[in-house]
């Protein structure tokens, strides 16, 4: 995992800053659940706002580095969670993402090549 934090950063043009923010999937799932069931960046903010105080509020005006912690965690709001990863993706500026996952856990059977290609590095643990 560490090599590949090092890729991710390396991508970026000199002088970027990129603010890591890690997300355990199963507590993001849990709170998306309480709050509709539908993962969107309003309930992202919410989430961070909610594990960071105040300074989650800030934490949405800068690029992230999202650390997507335990995708196999997410259970029956994977989908859901794993859209908004993508549009987060599409709508970032600059912003860089990290799923660590159980293999068994990529959402429809998606390759590593498939992530790369939406700008998501993968981290596969048995």
């Amino acid at each position: 995992a560490k090599r590949i934090v090092h890729e991710v950063l390396a991508q970026r043009p000199a002088g970027m800053q990129l603010t890591p923010v890690r997300v355990p999937l199963g507590d993001l799932a849990r709170f998306v659940e309480d709050h509709g069931g539908v993962a969107s960046t309003d309930v992202f903010e919410k989430w961070l706002t909610s594990r960071f105080g105040e300074e989650g509020q800030q934490l949405t005006r800068c690029p992230l580095f999202l650390l997507l912690d335990g995708l196999d965690e997410a259970r029956d709001s994977r989908d859901t969670i794993w859209e908004w990863v993508k549009e987060q993706m599409r709508r970032s500026d600059g912003g860089a993402a990290l799923v660590f996952t159980r293999p068994e856990a990529l959402p429809f059977g998606l390759s590593f090549e498939y992530f790369q290609g939406i700008g998501i590095h993968c981290a596969c643990f048995d």
